[in-house]
């Protein structure tokens, strides 16, 4: 399994067994908006097996870093008439660039 988002963040090899595993990730800045999970399951060949040699699986990972979130303030006039040149302000809540 490994994480990725352009790079690989983080690689594991994980034992496979019958059974459904869980895996506990743990989760940086670096993965924020989002980082996608690779999964491979490579069986052994076996003849008394009609199940595939090889899975593969991938599923996105949102993150969300509140220090990252922008708010932007739209200052803008209520009514603009046509041909009519007015003045549009953005700004971010907290100061923000």
């Amino acid at each position: 399994m490994s994480l990725e988002n352009g790079l690989v963040l983080d690689h594991y090899w994980l034992p496979a067994s019958g059974q459904a595993q869980t895996l506990e990730i743990p989760v940086t800045a670096e993965m924020a908006p989002n980082v996608y999970v690779h999964v491979a399951l490579l069986q052994p060949h076996q003849r008394d097996n009609d199940r595939p040699i090889r899975l593969y699986g991938i599923v996105p990972l949102l993150v969300e870093d509140p220090a990252t979130r922008l708010q932007p303030q739209i200052s803008a006039p209520q009514k603009v008439k046509p041909e009519e040149s007015f003045t549009v302000e953005v700004s971010e809540k907290q100061g923000k660039p």
